[in-house]
């Protein structure tokens, strides 16, 4: 079942990074979903400036949806997200990617995701934010990124409290075009990427691979999770972003991306399946 938000509700504690009501809005893949515009105010992930301009996000005349990262004319670099404007529940979510991000900047991030704020997730459960339990889940996440290790395909789930049980692969697709989903129950997350569109029927039996040499070398990158740090099904929304990774203790500081080029993510399309279909 959709869940539907009341405007203000959407506008003020629903986002990661919350924005003014009458912020701009895209119809894309059968949904609308917020652009996220921080101005001139850093915010997180990665303390970057969100741009929600016509440059950073927008929809081409095949329907495909561009996110970028791109440097503004006073210099400053800004990162892009959309957040979906309905909380969807259990089920499969799944992106397809019209790009690869293995030849991205090493601190370049890409963000496939669920999220609802941990403050709002112990407001509708019995948890506590701090009380270092596992019992503020908050985040699916399926990322690519090179800046946290010798991996750059993660999977993993959040809660503020304890540390992230998450997996990750190196993975190097042979194609551009590349599909990626998780399957969320109430008792266990599945995740799986894939070489091709599913979509089209006819890559189902090709999942991507670990490429990174050693014992799971060849291995299908997929990973099933049935701990305690699986989120309930709240008021969370699926969100895409691609943002800029900045070390606390970066230095010397790097503000762009580490080769100072712009950058484009491009997404063939999302699709929610309701748990049970």
């Amino acid at each position: 079942m959709i869940k539907l938000y009341a405007a203000i509700t959407t506008c003020l504690l629903i986002l990661p990074q919350a924005t003014a009501c009458g912020q701009r809005v895209v119809e894309w893949s059968g949904y609308e979903w917020n652009v996220s515009d921080s101005g001139d105010q850093r915010r997180g992930p990665g303390n970057n400036l969100f741009s929600g301009s016509d440059k950073n996000v927008f929809i081409d005349a095949n329907g495909l949806l561009h996110l970028k990262i791109s440097q503004r004319d006073d210099g400053q670099w800004t990162s892009s997200q959309v957040a979906l404007t309905k909380s969807l529940g259990y089920g499969t979510y799944q992106w397809e990617l019209a790009s690869r991000w293995d030849g991205y900047a090493s601190n370049v991030v890409v963000g496939l995701f669920t999220y609802l704020s941990p403050a709002r997730v112990a407001s509708q459960t019995d948890g506590e934010v701090g009380n270092k339990k596992p019992d503020t889940p908050h985040e699916i996440d399926i990322e690519f990124t090179s800046a946290w290790g010798p991996g750059n395909h993660f999977f993993t789930t959040h809660d503020p409290d304890t540390k992230s049980p998450g997996v990750h692969f190196l993975s190097k697709p042979n194609t551009d075009n590349t599909t990626h989903r998780f399957r969320w129950s109430q008792a266990e997350i599945q995740w799986e990427s894939f070489e091709g569109f599913l979509t089209e029927g006819t890559q189902a039996s090709y999942p991507l691979q670990e490429t990174l040499a050693g014992k799971g070398l060849g291995r299908s990158i997929r990973h099933i999770y049935n701990g305690p740090v699986v989120p309930k099904d709240l008021d969370e929304v699926p969100i895409i972003n691609f943002w800029i990774f900045h070390p606390k203790d970066q230095k010397p500081y790097v503000e762009g991306p580490d080769n100072d080029k712009e950058h484009e993510l491009i997404i063939r399309s999302f699709k929610y399946i309701p748990l049970g279909k």
